[in-house]
């Protein structure tokens, strides 16, 4: 029979913010316990009290933070000392083809040496070019037999270096989304590459962010 205790770890593991919440002791336990109790009840198919579900919380609650809060990642968020701001760009959205596969060779080969943004990422259905303003009309017009889905202007992305071994470090892309999140800003798309997160949001959310990130 499934105990208290795993009903309980379960649970909170479903629900990222209250695992987070937990573990930085942001949240009651008793008003936690009696919110889940009817759950709790019910996946263990017995009678449980409040009591015993608080008790459950407790030691999860000293289990999770060394795990959501390592001693690399803190060192590592800590220090994102180096991020760089590329403004006045413009995300297209075009429906995949056969033809737009070719075409996109014309687009990054129109790029050698220059100094303006791209981030091209192709999905199942959809092909997401994020690009420098200045290159909106080249792009469309090489793109012009293509379907454009969606068009946004007036973004800008945050580069974030990252260490080497970032790879490695579980939960760092969650903290700083996290971070963004529990401020009620929003995304509009994330690009990564090794050692390099890039952030792209709205113009208006690049102040709030650059607070947000940088250190004080």
């Amino acid at each position: 029979m499934i105990s208290v205790q795993q009903v309980v770890t379960q649970i909170i593991h479903r629900q990222p913010y209250l695992e987070d919440m937990l573990a930085n002791n942001l949240i009651n336990l008793s008003s936690l316990a009696r919110q889940i109790k009817n759950q709790v009840a019910q996946e263990t198919k017995k009678q449980v009290t409040v009591g015993s579900i608080v008790m459950a919380l407790k030691r999860l609650s000293i289990s999770l933070k060394p795990q959501l809060y390592g001693r690399l990642l803190i060192d590592t968020v800590n220090n994102l000392n180096e991020i760089t701001i590329r403004s006045h760009l413009t995300e297209l959205v075009f429906t995949n083809s056969p033809s737009l596969n070719q075409k996109q060779k014309l687009i990054l080969a129109g790029q050698k040496d220059s100094h303006h943004f791209m981030a091209l990422t192709k999905g199942r259905k959809e092909t997401n070019i994020i690009i420098s303003h200045q290159l909106t009309n080249k792009v469309k017009n090489i793109l012009k037999q293509e379907k454009l889905v969606y068009q946004r202007d007036n973004l800008t992305a945050v580069s974030i270096q990252l260490p080497d071994n970032s790879i490695n470090i579980p939960g760092i892309y969650y903290y700083i989304l996290k971070l963004l999140a529990l401020n009620n800003i929003s995304i509009v798309e994330v690009v990564s590459t090794y050692s390099e997160f890039i952030l792209i949001l709205e113009t208006s959310n690049l102040q709030p962010v650059l607070s947000l990130l940088q250190p004080h």
